[in-house]
This record gives C-alpha cells, sequence and structure tokens, in this order.
C-alpha cells in the first residue's frame, strides 16, 4: 500500500466521522426537526466532498463506493479499504459526539436511525434502497458526469440527502449509508446503553 492509498483511506475515514459527527449532533438539538437534521446532514456532506473528493473521491458510503466499482468507475481491489475506512470513520464520528456531549448524547440514543413503530420492516428496507439509490444517482449526477458543473457537486449530492431525510426521515430515520448506522449503533452498545 502506497502513502497516496493511505490518504485516500485516511480522506474516506475522516470524511464519514464528519458526516456521522455533524449529522449525529443535527439530530440531537434539531428536537425533532427534519429541515435541521436535513440541513446539518447537507452541510456535513458537502463539507466533506469539497475537502475529500481530491483525494479520495468522497464516497463515504459503503453503498457509494460498491456502485462506482460495479459500474466500472472504482477498482474492486480498493473496495475492501475503502469500506473498512468508512465503518470505523463512522464509529470514530459517533464517539466523538459522546466525547462532545457525554450522557446527554447517550439518553438521545446518538442520533442512531430507527424504524418507526407502524413501518414493516420490509417497507424499510425498501424504503432505506430506495433513498440509497437516489443519493447514488446524485454521486453519478453530480461527482462522476464529466458535464456536470465541478462546484455543484457537494451541495448537489448533500441536497440528495437531505431530500431523502425531509421524505423518508419520520419511517427509517433515513440513513441511506451502513457507515451512518453502525456508528451510532456500535457505540450505543459500546456504551451499554
Amino acid at each position: 500500500m502506497t502513502s497516496l492509498d493511505l490518504r485516500r483511506l485516511a480522506a474516506e475515514f475522516a470524511g464519514a466521522a464528519l458526516l456521522v459527527m455533524i449529522g449525529v449532533g443535527s439530530v440531537l438539538f434539531a428536537q425533532g426537526n427534519l429541515l435541521t437534521i436535513a440541513l446539518g446532514h447537507l452541510l456535513a456532506l458537502a463539507i466533506g466532498v469539497y475537502a475529500f473528493a481530491v483525494v479520495s473521491g468522497a464516497h463515504f458510503n459503503p453503498a457509494v463506493t460498491i456502485g462506482l466499482a460495479a459500474g466500472g468507475y472504482f477498482r474492486w481491489r480498493d473496495v475492501p479499504g475503502y469500506v473498512v475506512a468508512q465503518l470505523l470513520g463512522g464509529i470514530a464520528g459517533a464517539s466523538l459526539v459522546v466525547a462532545g456531549y457525554g450522557q446527554f448524547a447517550l439518553d438521545s440514543n446518538l442520533g442512531a436511525t430507527r424504524i418507526a413503530e407502524p413501518v414493516a420492516v420490509t417497507t424499510a428496507l425498501f424504503i432505506e434502497a430506495m433513498g440509497t439509490f437516489v443519493l447514488a444517482l446524485a454521486v453519478m449526477a453530480f461527482a462522476v458526469n464529466r458535464e456536470s458543473p465541478r462546484g455543484l457537486a457537494g451541495l448537489g449530492i448533500g441536497g440528495a440527502l437531505a431530500a431523502g431525510i425531509v421524505v423518508f426521515g419520520p419511517a427509517t430515520g433515513a440513513s441511506f449509508n451502513f457507515a451512518r448506522t453502525l456508528g451510532p449503533e456500535t457505540v450505543l452498545q459500546l456504551a451499554g446503553d
């Protein structure tokens, strides 16, 4: 593994950590306001894309990495490293929220995504798959498409995530990202909550 490879993995780790830290933080203080939660996630993803796209491509999401590899836009041999970096970044981001807000963050369920009471598991899986598809579509439109204006990638991809949160948040928590789901869940389990 070259130093460039390590830089790419570090960028994926940092971007996933940033997304989870700011996303979870927005959930803690939004008091259920979906627009605030969506804005927090939009800004976190936009900042990550603008900061790290030139280093790693700014995937921050295992589904995006796998989707890009399946489409021939990313090397399959790099997928495992990216996914591990993203998952560890998600855990680090959730840990940073607990380090900053302590028991309040744990009592607030650390912004973990949950399936709403009347929603069936199969419906929730379908919703998460649809949201992930829209997010991946935005990545293809704004980051992969060579004709897309480069300055809009962060806001376009973040906007897709925000739209999904507004529409699907009440049903599933609208994670659309296993690193975003795993981070808070892991930290809650380790904390015994």
